[in-house]
């Protein structure tokens, strides 16, 4: 029986997750993708027009259902705390996931060449990423439950940036932060608490 087209599609991109997650970019070659994804090598041109499309794909093809959970804590009604932890456990189980994808594309900068319309759909979704946090910093910065030094958006470059920190840390094979140090940290830094 044959496979669906989305079925294929997805099983080329799980596969080539792997592969780019053990190997560096230059060393994963479409060959071993399709042999890992049980398709034919032409089946993965029919989805992505080169390699470099394939690779941004596996880093961002499953935003959306990434999105919706973000979404879902935001609007949840819960402390700031306990928000703030589920935000933490998510971002925790992007890293674990993409991590590794995070650090090659990191590393591969300018050399990955991306045409305009995956550069713009990047940054698009690190835009709306940081605006989502942003909302649910300012919910509790205008609460009185945040401090009214940073900007919400500032807020929320801060906790991405954290993630961001432990991807540098990797490179120089340090432990990363765990997810009850960033929660520590957003605390002291970002609390009216942490203004004493």
């Amino acid at each position: 029986m044959q496979r669906k087209k989305t079925d294929r599609r997805l099983a080329v991109l799980e596969a080539a997750t792997v592969l780019f997650s053990e190997k560096s970019f230059h060393d994963v070659k479409l060959d071993e993708v399709a042999v890992a994804a049980d398709v034919g090598k032409g089946t993965i041109y029919t989805y992505f027009r080169s390699k470099e499309e394939l690779f941004v794909q596996c880093l961002v093809h499953d935003a959306p259902v990434y999105e919706d959970r973000v979404e879902k804590v935001i609007a949840a009604d819960l402390s700031f705390e306990d928000g703030l932890k589920q935000l933490i456990a998510l971002q925790a189980e992007f890293a674990e996931k993409k991590g590794p994808l995070v650090k090659q594309f990191m590393a591969l900068g300018p050399q990955l060449k991306l045409n305009d319309i995956q550069f713009k759909h990047l940054t698009g979704l690190f835009e709306k990423a940081v605006a989502r946090l942003a909302r649910f910093f300012d919910r509790w910065r205008k609460q009185g439950i945040l401090t009214s030094r940073f900007t919400s958006g500032q807020m929320a470059l801060m906790f991405q940036g954290l993630f961001d920190l432990n991807v540098a840390m990797s490179y120089f094979q340090e432990p990363a932060l765990r997810p009850e140090d960033v929660l520590t940290c957003i605390m002291k830094v970002l609390s009216r608490e942490g203004e004493k």
